[in-house]
């Protein structure tokens, strides 16, 4: 099948919102790929821009990915 489910994703790999279900998160997403990776990003970076009070240097760090990245990403989808 072509449909991705939470059982198809890797295992530790899977981000549950902090409310409602995996499944409704899905679902509540775009459709377009794009847009899909913008809502996507924009929920995990505001997730990590709390737990790291704003700091892109820590966030990026733990992401695993370079500053310069993530604030480009951060302006891409408005969150800067």
């Amino acid at each position: 099948s072509d449909k991705i489910t939470p059982a198809s994703l890797p295992v530790g790999r899977v981000i549950i919102p902090a409310q409602g279900s995996l499944q409704e998160f899905l679902e509540a997403l775009p459709t377009e790929y794009d847009s899909a990776r913008d809502e996507f990003d924009r929920q995990f970076f505001k997730m990590h821009l709390e737990k790291n009070g704003g700091n892109q240097r820590a966030i990026a760090r733990d992401v695993k990915i370079a500053r310069n990245t993530l604030a480009r990403r951060l302006k891409k989808i408005g969150l800067t």
